[in-house]
C-alpha cells in the first residue's frame, strides 16, 4: 500500500517514452523518375530499424520510475495513525423489533434505525483509522467475529431481534472506554465513557399477552387498557413424529387445558417437542425420575442435546435424557416405561416443564416494551478508545519499513539520474 498513490501519475512519462521508442519510423516519400529507382528507394526506406533508446535515456527512465515510487511513499500504516477499536453493544430485546414508524409496519425497525445511526457516526469518525467489534448487549461475553472496518455490516445474527426472551442489557456493566450502546431509548444510568445511539420511536399498539382465550391487545392509550383480540391468536405447539406415545398424549392434553393450539408444521410454533428419528436398536434401558415419579428409558445413541439447552432429566449414570430451552424440548430417548409414582405427579411434573419452555408468539411484545422510546438521540463517547497495543506495534514496524523503502528508492533514483548525466556528458545521445 502507498501513502500517496496519486504520485503514480508520474509513471506516465517514462511509459510514454518507452512506447514511442517501439514505433517504426515511417518511410520518406521521394518522387522518382523510373519504376526501378522507386523500388530501390522503397526497399531502403522500409528497412529503417526501430528507434533504440540510448543508455543515457534508459538511465533517465529508471531514475524517473524510482523517483515516482519514492514520491508515492510506501507507508501502509503511519505510526501516528494506529487503529482504535470501538465495541458496539446491540440491544436485541423485543422492543427493538417494533417498527420505527408505527404507520409503516413493514418498514425499518427500531433496531435497523439504531444500527444505521451508529454506522453513520462511525463512518464520519475523523480521529484516525478505527475498527468496530459488534456484540450482543444481553450476552456481552459471547464470541463474535474479529473487528472490521466501519463500513462492514454487523454479523447477521445481530441485525435480528432475539427469538427467545432476552434479558435487558445491564448498561452500567458495559460502560467502558470505546463502548457504543445501540438501543432504542437512552439508558437511565449515568454514562461514564460510552457513546449512545438510540433510535427512539413512538408507542406501538399490539398484543402484549396471550392466554387460553387468545391475545390481549394494547391500543396505545395512556390509560393502558387491554382488549381481547378479535382473531384466534394463541400459542402453538408442534410434536415430532418420533416422540414416545405417552409423552405425545400428555402434550396434547396439556395444550387443550392451556388453550394452546396443536399444529403439524414445525415452523413458527411457540413450542417444539422433538425426539431423534433414529432407532435406538439394542441400546440397554436406563432408569431415571424426578418430582415423585420414575421410569425406564431406552436412550438415543447420541446422548447430547439436539440444540443445546438446560438439562431437565438425567439417568442414574449421568446421561442426559431431556433438555429444554425457550420454545423447545429435546427428548433424547425412544421408549419409556413408567415404574413408580402416580399419574398426577407425572402429569404435573411434565406440565411444569411445558409451561416453562412455552414461548410467547412473536407478535406478543410486553407492554413495557411497546411504550414510547422517546426521540432519536446520538451521544458521542465521552472517552474514545485507546489504540490497540498489538496493532500499534505492527503499525510502527510497517511505518519504519516504509520509511526505509522510501529512502532506498530515492537514493536509487538519484544514482540513476547521476549515471544518466555522466553518460550524456560523455556523448551518449
Amino acid at each position: 500500500m502507498l501513502a500517496r498513490p496519486v504520485a503514480l501519475i508520474g509513471l506516465a512519462l517514462p511509459i510514454a517514452v518507452i512506447v514511442l521508442s517501439l514505433r517504426r519510423e515511417r518511410p520518406v516519400v521521394v518522387p522518382l523518375g523510373t519504376a526501378r529507382l522507386f523500388e530501390t528507394s522503397a526497399t531502403e526506406a522500409d528497412a529503417v530499424p526501430r528507434r533504440r533508446l540510448s543508455a543515457a535515456r534508459w538511465a533517465a527512465i529508471v531514475a524517473l520510475v524510482l523517483g515516482t515510487l519514492a514520491a508515492a511513499a510506501p507507508r501502509p500504516a503511519p505510526a501516528d495513525e494506529m487503529p482504535r477499536t470501538y465495541t458496539a453493544f446491540v440491544d436485541r430485546t423485543p422492543s427493538m423489533g417494533l417498527p420505527h414508524d408505527p404507520g409503516r409496519p413493514d418498514g425499518p425497525t427500531r433496531l435497523d434505525a439504531a444500527i444505521e445511526s451508529a454506522q453513520g457516526w462511525l463512518a464520519a469518525e475523523e480521529r484516525g483509522p478505527i475498527l468496530v467489534e459488534w456484540r450482543d448487549a444481553s450476552e456481552p461475553g459471547s464470541t463474535r467475529a474479529p473487528a472490521a472496518s466501519p463500513s462492514s455490516p454487523p454479523p447477521s445474527d445481530l441485525v435480528r431481534v432475539r427469538a427467545a426472551p432476552a434479558d435487558e442489557p445491564i448498561w452500567p456493566a458495559l460502560d467502558r472506554q470505546g463502548a457504543l450502546f445501540v438501543t432504542d431509548r437512552l439508558p437511565r444510568a449515568r454514562r461514564v465513557a460510552a457513546g449512545v445511539f438510540a433510535s427512539g420511536g413512538p408507542a406501538v399498539p399490539g398484543a402484549v399477552a396471550v392466554g387460553p382465550e387468545g391475545a390481549l391487545v394494547w391500543a396505545g392509550d395512556d390509560d393502558g387498557a387491554l382488549l381481547p383480540s378479535s382473531r384466534d391468536e394463541r400459542p402453538t405447539v408442534a410434536v415430532g413424529a418420533s416422540v414416545a406415545l405417552e409423552i405425545d398424549a400428555l402434550v396434547r392434553l396439556w395444550a387443550d387445558e392451556r388453550g394452546v393450539r396443536v399444529i403439524d408444521s414445525m415452523d413458527g410454533a411457540s413450542l417444539l417437542v422433538e425426539a431423534p428419528a433414529e432407532s435406538a436398536g439394542e441400546v440397554p434401558l436406563v432408569r431415571a425420575g424426578r418430582d415423585g415419579w420414575s421410569a425406564s428409558f431406552r436412550p438415543a445413541r447420541e446422548r447430547a442435546a439436539l440444540r443445546g439447552g438446560r438439562p431437565w432429566l438425567i439417568d442414574e449414570a449421568g446421561g442426559l435424557l431431556v433438555a429444554h430451552a425457550p420454545g423447545r424440548i429435546d427428548l433424547l430417548f425412544a421408549e419409556m416405561v413408567r415404574e413408580g409414582g402416580d399419574d398426577a405427579e407425572f402429569a404435573v411434573s411434565w406440565a411444569a416443564l411445558l409451561d416453562e419452555a412455552l414461548r410467547a408468539p412473536s407478535f406478543v411484545v410486553p407492554l413495557s416494551e411497546r411504550a414510547a422510546a422517546g426521540k432519536p438521540a446520538v451521544l458521542e463517547p465521552l472517552v474514545p478508545p485507546a489504540p490497540d497495543a498489538a496493532d500499534g506495534e505492527r503499525a510502527r514496524r510497517r511505518a519504519t519499513l516504509g520509511r526505509w523503502a522510501e529512502l532506498a528508492l530515492a537514493s536509487a533514483a538519484a544514482l540513476a539520474g547521476l549515471v544518466a548525466l555522466v553518460l550524456r556528458v560523455q556523448g551518449s545521445p
